[in-house]
């Protein structure tokens, strides 16, 4: 009997340390500390970036197309920059290739191998307001800001099979103004300006089938998927942002909103944390982990214009179109190495063996 009261006991304690360590652990979160290290200066307005094995790729909207080597985030450096790249807006990178949307100008396909030349292999003209581009499994899926006045605005679909000669496959009109695109399983993710969403099935890229669509009074603009969860930021009217559950791609589900006072624009949500560029108002890290209950963990602003975020490890990459391209080091003000749920754990583990320890000997 004695035993089971004396197991009973370390069970609670155990118990007690363990909850403790929960506790403790989601506390550690609202402590996140942002510091600008690094600059990247490209004399006009960047409007997307993306930064992979130590390389920033960034597209500027003056300026065209630059490469950076991010490996000292402290001093970057450049290593091609090409002014004839035109108008911009965005960008996606597959293996050694490149793909540009360009204002009135379409889709550009660079090879950059040998990143101090590439090589500007392939083009696809198109005269509209190209904003974002996506590529998946050999096609390209390209935003058309357009607009309804004139029905240019829509989803381009071009064959990037053969990247020295893209052709367009077919063009998905769905009345609005698409802004930023997520593809995923065979699936875009369309935010709109004009009423919110469309959600694409792109199995076969010829015979394109809108899954849903949100149809209400205000527009969306950035949109990034993560899980089973849809991010979309909105800049128009009711600003902020919107969380969906997409288990059911059919009817997608209004989880929760954030409000907030600026120019929500793109976005990116890594490890249930979403990063926000908002232009008037600057980054905005925002906890996603409980989508029902939504906490700001971090604001960063020196008074540029953030149109769009990378996240890399421990690093913010700002896409500023008034000061290049912001290097922002995260870190938790307590530079706590053990959460505060591990922590728990491993005090009730030693707590226990201790115990026991004393009344073996005994």
């Amino acid at each position: 009997m004695k035993m089971i009261k004396k197991a009973r006991l370390l069970f609670i304690i155990m118990f007690t340390l363990m909850i403790n360590g929960f506790m403790t652990g989601s506390a550690t979160q609202s402590e996140l500390k942002l510091k600008k290290i690094g600059v990247i200066d490209t004399n006009g307005q960047v409007m997307d970036i993306v930064v992979e094995n130590n390389i920033a790729y960034i597209v500027d909207d003056l300026n065209g197309f630059f490469i950076y080597n991010v490996s000292d985030s402290s001093n970057p450096i450049e290593l091609y920059h090409d002014s004839s790249a035109g108008r911009a807006n965005g960008i996606d990178i597959v293996g050694d290739l490149a793909y540009l949307a360009v204002v009135f100008e379409g889709l550009k396909v660079y090879n950059i191998s040998n990143l101090a030349d590439p090589i500007n292999i392939g083009n696809f003209e198109d005269s509209g307001a190209i904003v974002d581009v996506q590529i998946m499994e050999n096609v390209a899926y390209l935003s058309d800001h357009g607009s309804i006045e004139t029905g240019t605005g829509g989803i381009k679909i071009i064959n990037v099979s053969d990247s020295s000669n893209p052709y367009r496959i077919t063009t998905f009109n769905g009345g609005g103004k698409p802004s930023n695109l997520f593809a995923k399983n065979k699936t875009i993710y369309a935010a709109d300006y004009e009423f919110g969403y469309e959600i694409l099935n792109v199995s076969d890229p010829i015979g394109v089938n809108c899954i849903s669509k949100l149809n209400q009074d205000t527009g969306f603009f950035g949109v990034y998927v993560e899980n089973d969860f849809a991010y979309f930021t909105d800049n128009s009217f009711q600003k902020g942002l919107y969380i969906y559950d997409m288990k059911n791609l059919s009817n997608p589900i209004l989880v929760n909103s954030f409000s907030m006072e600026g120019d929500p624009c793109d976005l990116q949500v890594n490890n249930n944390i979403a990063y926000i560029a908002d232009s008037e108002t600057g980054l905005h890290i925002i906890n996603v982990s409980n989508p029902n209950s939504l906490v700001q963990i971090g604001h960063y602003s020196d008074g540029g214009k953030p149109f769009d975020v990378e996240i890399c490890d421990h690093i913010v990459y700002v896409a500023d179109i008034e000061d290049g391209v912001e290097i922002i080091e995260w870190s938790f003000s307590n530079n706590q190495t053990i959460s505060g749920y591990g922590l728990g754990i491993f005090v009730a583990i030693f707590i226990t063996i201790s115990l026991l320890q004393y009344r073996l000997k005994k």
